[in-house]
């Protein structure tokens, strides 16, 4: 009778998810006299969702991480998360965790020339999802799959590669 109804509430639904993830997501993780930033909320089902984030100490927010987050009938919870120091020493900083059902890479562009981060792999190229104040974290969800022999371009406006990070057997495990 009224089609749009359904999607209307859907979406009113996911909108309040959204902002309560943001708002609350990393209020679970407890880390002890440290700093965190919600840096993006990606929903991968209307249930499940992947929160990105900032974390550090009063001086610098040097840890990058991401919550697996899961809604149960009453709220969402944490199904686990995962950070790590960023490593500093590329142009595109970058970090890959295997979930149950993805593959998540994840990172920052530490260099103002890159303007999109690319991923190669077995001939196709992929441009990442970029997200973050001047979209310099970037994020890739694929399927569960071997990544060795891919790899990360940082290409500048003008189609330069200005970096290319080869993956190896030791990089994807």
């Amino acid at each position: 009778m009224y089609p749009s109804l359904g999607k209307n509430i859907i979406n009113m639904m996911l909108v309040d998810d959204q902002a309560y993830l943001e708002e609350n997501a990393l209020e679970l993780l407890n880390y002890p006299d440290s700093f965190e930033k919600t840096l993006h909320v990606e929903f991968i089902e209307d249930d499940y969702a992947l929160v990105f984030y900032e974390w550090g100490h009063i001086l610098s927010y040097n840890m990058f991480g991401m919550a697996e987050m899961e809604k149960n009938l009453f709220s969402w919870e944490l199904i686990t998360a995962y950070s790590e120091y960023r490593p500093e020493n590329y142009s595109i900083e970058w970090l890959i965790v295997e979930l149950d059902d993805y593959t998540v890479m994840r990172g920052r562009i530490a260099d103002e020339d890159i303007d999109k981060v690319m991923l190669n792999m077995a001939g196709e190229a992929y441009e990442v999802d970029h997200f973050g104040n001047g979209s310099n974290y970037w994020f890739y969800i694929g399927e569960k799959e071997d990544y060795t022999g891919a790899s990360l371009q940082g290409i500048s406006v003008s189609g330069e590669v200005i970096e290319e990070i080869a993956f190896s057997e030791a990089t994807v495990q």
